[in-house]
């Protein structure tokens, strides 16, 4: 979840928000019902209100709905948006939506649960005829000399100052993408798009794709970057590029095992792909350079997220389809507390009950108090 200083900065990015308002005010239309999915503190359902919708439902998971409200009422519009705290992926309305508005991305659009959200937004919530902003997103990538003016993409930290050889990090860190940005002069070769997400129709939350590139200059390769570029409505939109005004989103930066050297009209291919894990992605990115004055390869990597994970033996375990699983005390407390949710006890009567169960941990009734609500906050209704 975002800070409120996070939804802060998402309304000051003026390229976000002018794309949206232009949006926003070219769709809406007097009458119509608009669904804000990922709504934060407020501002594209007052915007939609603003351009005549008859109704908005509002929904956002975070407290920061409750800042929405008090917008709504500064506004004048508390009678004309419904508030929902919690998933649009669990929620009912009681009408269909001619609008969809979102942006739930997060450096990529393929982010935790963007796609699955919008495919049952557009499944459930949607009206016959309805439009969906955004449209869809292009994926870019092009290959990068350098990323914020790193010269060793694997060394964060000057290790000389230990002695010690830490080299075992290396492999985890070749492994990880990151949030970056990156100049256009610092890249190596044209940009390709490698996927396109579109919203109206795209069922699958993963994504898969080939980019071929051509080196314009000599260098040496680092690392791919990637961004996206959003059609929210007839031809309206923007862009995180290389040369394009700074947005909140920022680029991925994926780095290349080694760097490369590499000449003007060498060829590249990058294979990317994005699939969902446990409720986040999984990256695999192939890079192969062909050298331009001969058949042969300069470089071959294969690279995936999935490497950049640690794991040790007992969590390969826990994680095997032959191991049985027993509570440990956290586990056991929380078994408890559940337990005890029937729909007939208050959370202080159930942190009476905890700090009796559970004495040599639960030492007083703020810290019992403290853990049932905690476990109420995040699963009762």
């Amino acid at each position: 979840m975002y800070s409120l200083f996070g939804y802060e900065k998402m309304i000051d990015d003026k390229v976000r928000m002018a794309a949206y308002y232009s949006a926003l005010e070219r769709t809406v239309q007097p009458g119509d019902i608009v669904l804000d999915i990922g709504a934060g503190t407020g501002l594209m359902s007052m915007l939609a209100c603003q351009f005549g919708a008859r109704h908005v439902y509002s929904i956002e998971p975070d407290n920061a709905i409750a800042v929405a409200k008090e917008n709504a009422l500064a506004n004048g519009m508390q009678d004309r948006i419904t508030f929902i705290q919690g998933l649009s992926t669990q929620i009912e309305l009681p009408e269909k939506a001619n609008v969809i508005v979102s942006d739930l991305r997060g450096v990529s659009p393929l982010f935790t649960q963007h796609i699955e959200s919008i495919k049952h937004a557009r499944e459930n919530h949607l009206a016959s005829g309805g439009v969906m902003i955004p449209q869809q997103d292009k994926l870019w990538v092009a290959l990068a000399e350098t990323s914020s003016g790193t010269k060793d993409e694997n060394q964060h930290w000057d290790r000389s100052q230990t002695n010690l050889n830490l080299s075992a990090i290396d492999k985890y860190l070749a492994n990880s993408w990151r949030k970056d940005r990156v100049e256009s002069d610092q890249l190596l070769t044209d940009s390709a798009c490698w996927a396109t997400l579109d919203y109206r129709t795209m069922s699958s939350p993963d994504a898969a794709g080939k980019a071929c590139l051509t080196c314009n200059r000599n260098g040496v390769a680092r690392g791919i970057v990637a961004w996206f570029e959003t059609e929210l409505i007839d031809e309206i939109g923007f862009s995180n590029a290389p040369g394009k005004p700074v947005a909140i989103y920022g680029m991925q930066y994926f780095p290349l095992l080694e760097a490369t050297d590499v000449c003007q009209g060498d060829q590249i291919e990058v294979q990317l792909t994005a699939n969902v894990h446990e409720q986040s992605y999984l990256w695999q990115w192939e890079t192969r350079i062909h050298d331009a004055s001969s058949d042969r390869f300069r470089a071959e990597f294969k690279q995936s997220s999935f490497n950049a994970i640690p794991f040790t033996l007992k969590d390969l375990q826990k994680g095997s389809d032959r191991h049985v699983p027993q509570l440990d005390q956290d586990g056991c407390i929380d078994h408890f507390i559940l337990s005890q949710m029937q729909g007939h006890q208050s959370v202080g009567e159930i942190a009476v009950k905890l700090e009796a169960e559970f004495p040599e941990v639960i030492n007083s009734y703020q810290t019992a108090l403290n853990r049932v609500a905690g476990i109420s906050k995040r699963y009762s209704k």
